[in-house]
């Protein structure tokens, strides 16, 4: 999609976006994303499925995705990490684990695969609960 086309929905380029900072977005599944700063433009946001809510990433739709910015709101604290996961562990002895192609999992401190693993991803707290809280306060402003 070009700038003309993008100015026409009232949309904030992928070039114009800015690492770290909130949007207000329109996308197949958020309300509001995160800016990675990654090239493919991914936006972290809040998804609702199935009654569950859980952190996905979107990309912009000058990167062929459905985010189509419309406000920078607000810059995330320098102390939140800005991913959908904080990595996996394992569930009984809560290490954490990766999973290598051909192998399966293993624990990061061990070279050899583990049968035994029991994989759980870590989840994005900091990120979930910040994200959340903003949400929450919006839907309470009268509009």
């Amino acid at each position: 999609m070009d700038d003309k086309e993008l100015e026409e929905l009232n949309c904030i380029p992928l070039s114009q976006c800015k690492p770290r900072y909130l949007y207000k977005i329109d996308s197949r599944n958020l309300s509001y994303g995160v800016f990675t700063g990654s090239s493919d433009g991914g936006f972290i946001g809040i998804r609702q499925k199935f009654g569950n809510e859980f952190l996905f990433m979107e990309e912009h739709a000058d990167a062929g995705g459905t985010v189509y910015p419309k406000e920078e709101l607000v810059k995330i604290p320098d102390d939140i990490q800005i991913v959908e996961s904080l990595g996996t562990k394992d569930i009984t002895t809560d290490r954490l684990v990766v999973y290598v192609q051909d192998k399966g999992w293993r624990f990061t401190d061990e070279e050899e695969a583990n049968k035994e693993i029991i994989p759980c991803g870590i989840r994005n707290g900091a990120l979930y609960h910040y994200l959340s809280s903003f949400q929450y306060q919006k839907s309470l402003q009268v509009e």
